[in-house]
This record gives C-alpha cells, structure tokens and sequence, in this order.
C-alpha cells in the first residue's frame, strides 16, 4: 500500500510546487525590463563575462587568465575567482543572448533554481503545505535580494541558490546511503566550490555538522550496520566532492605567491570593520549603498521581521509539542544553528574570528546571512505545515492545511516592494563603451567605475608594475577610439 502511494505521488503533478516557482515572479520581474541597473559589482559581472567568453572563444575551455584586467596586461582572475556561473551566462551568450542579457538570464535562473531546491528540501522535512511557504521566504528574505539588486554579486547568489541542495545531498546521503547519493552529494560540493569558494568555507561546518547530527539520530535509533554505511558514505561523498573541486583549489593554492594577498584583508576588508549590530537585524533600512565601519552601513542587513517572527513561531510551536518528533528535532537542529550564524555576524564574535585565521579571507561576516536565510526559510517551512493531519507519502511529513498557501501569499505580498532596483545611468553595454586604449597594448579596457578601477590598480602581480591610467585631459576626440568587439555586442 505503501509503494502504490509513493508511485501515484511521484506520478502526480506537484501543483503546489509550480505555485511556489510561480511566486518567485515578483522577485525577478525587474529583471525583465530592457535596461541595467546600478549594483556595486553589476559591471564586474558584465566585464568578467565578456573576459571569460574571449577566452573561450579562443579555445580554452577553463581560462584561467583575464587577458584585459590591470589594463590590459592581463591578471589569473579565474584562478581565484570561482567561474562556474560565469559558465552559465557564456550558455545563454551561446543561445543568442547579448552580455547584459546573458547575466540578466543567469539571475532569473538562479531564483528559480534555488526555489526549486528550498522547496525539495522543505518538503522532505515538512511536507508540501510547508514546503511552500519555506520556498517563498526563502525567495523574499532581504539579504536574498540584497545579494542581487544591490550587490550584484552573480556567484555568491548562484551560490545561495545552490544551499539548499547542498543541505539536501548531505541528508539523503545520510539516510539513504547509495552510489547515487554519494554521487550526487559529491556533484553538490564540488559545484559549490566552483561557484563560489568563500560561500563554500562559510557554509562547510554547517552542513558537516547537520550531517554528523543526522547520522548520530539515525544511529540512535536503527542497527549499527547502517550507520556503518552511512558513515562510509558519507566520507565518499565528501572526498569525491573534493576531488571535484580539485582543479580549482590546486591552482588557487599553488600560485597564491605570485599575488598581493594581504590587500584581500586590509582596509574596509578586516572582517573587524564589517560585522552587524543587532538592531540591524530588525532594521526597515534599505539602501544602495556599501558597507562600512560601525552600524552606519549603507546596505541592509535584515533578517526581516516577517523571517524573526517565523523563527520564533516555529520555535514555539516545537515547545508546545504541536509538531511530530521528526519536525521538533528539524526545528530545534535549525533554530540553533541560526542564533550561532546570527551570532557570528555580530562583534562579540571577534574571539571566533581571531582563533580562526583562515575566516579573514572570508572579509564580511555578514555573508552568513546566505546560510541564515536557509536556515529562517526552513524554520518557515514548520510553520507552513503546522495543522496537517495527513501524511505526505513522498517523505512521510504533515502537508498541513491549505493556510500554507495563504502564509506563503502574506510573505510574498511583504517582500515584492522592497526590492525595486536602482536605475542605471546608461544601458549595460553601453557602460563597458571602450573609450581608450592602453599605450603598448592591443587590449582594450573598459570605462569601468572607480570601484572597478580600484580593482585593476589593486591586483598587481609581483614584480611586474601596474600600467598608469591613461589620463583623460589633453587626449584628441576620438583618438584612441576602436570598434566594439564582436563577444561585446
């Protein structure tokens, strides 16, 4: 009876699981009007792709050199600068998509790719009802749209999107021990690795200790031959996600020497001059704006009060007992880790941060607002499945009552409006226009921003100076002046 309920579910159409991509609209719908907008790393991200797409015009199929960085002498920048979402904006250049197009593409794909994912891992834990409403949290939390509409960071957001896969790999890796899910936890953790190492490193402890945590209930409860087997899978699964990842850490670490690495940790990149206030948590404040020293930031930090008030209902229905033991334990395991991950972020985490050296690269602790919003979403999920009286056949877990979809529409009504991105001033390609030409070089350089320009005085390679910016004044008008290149157009 219970085979015959698993395969008539996996039959089924999973209508609630379209509502949830459905939902995800309104987070992405600016993305479809035909001009850019202004986001700190926006231009990086059109540079990088049209660098990256060069390259691989030219043959090589994992560049590992940006021909026209530090004015045109060129600079490793895909060695320490994960590329496998600038793999995906080069998938829709190759479909006909221009280059803001292109990156405009990979964002709307990754909404839907991380709800996609928020919503599996939910539903494993919750069931359908909950997983809903954890899937339009997770897709509406602030720093979620922070990370794209006022960052512009393509892979830390590809690499939020890819969280909740990674969380759901190592559980089913823990409790169904196979060749496949060793395989695909592997796939999981190498690809978070390529897309984003310092989103690796932050989100590494969390999702090895959920593991641990998992195997010590399962073992707990079932023979210890299973979690034997369990234990031995998931030791594959790491290593086979770090043999992976291998070919991006071994050039990373090997030619490390050949750059400035201390300039990754000075200045406004100490990660003492970036941590978050708590009143910054509950903040309404939304800017454009960048980080800086002390709680003045120009950025919002929020975990938001609609993601506060979930966490602590979750929390309270678990203490109330209005959950099964299996969602209690979720509940407790993630309520848990999100006050540790909001902790960190604050400055009475600087002891942690002091006695872990490695972190300092990591240069803002509140990237861990990424993990934070799996975590609020999931703690939404338990809300969203509270009052089901039925069983979910695909994972076992209450579906709840239809208020799910009324939560989910209420959080979705909350996070739409405050996401409304900045206009730019000029179109996408014609912000990268290539004004000048570098004396003694063939490359061209793009009229970047001056943070952009900073990056490019502020990567030298050792022993060989930086070209100085071609000035301005005195130059002739159109002198200087070439065609845009063909990857540009």
């Amino acid at each position: 009876m219970r085979a015959n309920q698993e395969r008539t579910a996996k039959r089924s159409v999973d209508f609630l699981a379209m509502l949830a991509l459905a939902l995800t609209l309104f987070a992405w719908a600016p993305l479809l009007a035909p001009f850019s907008f202004r986001a700190h790393d926006w231009r990086h991200a059109l540079f990088y792709a049209v660098e990256f797409a060069q390259s691989v015009a030219e043959g090589v199929l994992v560049p590992r050199w940006g021909p026209d960085f530090a004015f045109g002498r060129g600079y490793p920048v895909f060695v320490f600068y994960s590329p496998l979402s600038l793999y995906i904006v080069h998938s829709f250049r190759q479909v006909g998509f221009g280059v803001v197009g292109s990156v405009k593409a990979a964002y709307v794909v990754g909404f839907l790719f991380g709800a996609a994912g928020m919503y599996r891992l939910a539903r494993r834990w919750f069931g359908r009802q909950g997983a809903l409403v954890a899937t339009v949290l997770f897709t509406y939390l602030p720093y979620h749209l922070v990370d794209i509409y006022v960052r512009g960071a393509l892979a830390e957001f590809w690499a939020l999107a890819w969280f909740p896969w990674t969380f759901l790999a190592g559980e089913a890796l823990i409790v169904r021990p196979s060749r496949r899910t060793v395989a695909a936890f592997g796939a999981t953790y190498g690809g978070l690795v390529w897309l984003h190492s310092l989103s690796a490193i932050l989100v590494t402890p969390f999702v090895g200790l959920f593991m641990a945590i998992r195997w010590a209930m399962m073992a707990w409860r079932e023979d210890h031959k299973r979690a034997w087997s369990s234990a031995v899978a998931g030791v594959a699964g790491v290593g086979l996600g770090l043999w992976i990842a291998v070919g991006f850490l071994v050039p990373n670490a090997a030619e490390q020497r050949y750059i400035v690495l201390e300039q990754w940790t000075a200045n406004n990149y100490q990660y003492d001059k970036q941590f978050v206030y708590p009143s910054q948590f509950l903040s309404p404040f939304w800017d454009f704006g960048y980080a800086v020293e002390g709680p003045n930031d120009g950025m919002a930090f929020q975990v938001g009060v609609v993601g506060v008030v979930t966490a602590a209902t979750a929390v309270w229905l678990a203490l109330r007992r209005a959950l099964d033991r299996r969602e209690t334990v979720i509940v407790a395991l993630c309520g848990s880790l999100l006050l540790f991950v909001l902790w960190a972020m604050t400055p009475a985490s600087t002891p942690l941060w002091r006695a872990l050296p490695p972190l300092q690269f990591v240069q803002f602790p509140w990237r861990l607002l990424g993990v934070a919003v799996v975590f609020t979403a999931a703690l939404g999920g338990a809300v969203g499945a509270w009052g089901g009286t039925t069983r979910d056949p695909t994972s076992g877990c209450s579906r709840g009552r239809p208020r799910g979809v009324e939560r989910g529409g209420l959080v979705t009504l909350h996070g739409a409006p405050i996401h409304a991105p900045e206009p730019a001033r000029g179109n996408g390609v014609g912000a990268l226009r290539l004004r000048a030409r570098v004396p003694g070089h063939g490359r061209l350089l793009g009229d970047q921003p001056s943070a952009t320009r900073r990056f490019a005085h502020g990567l030298p390679i050792r022993g060989r100076p930086t070209a100085p910016e071609v000035p301005r004044r005195g130059r002739r008008r159109g002198r200087g002046a070439a065609p845009i290149p063909g990857y540009l157009r």
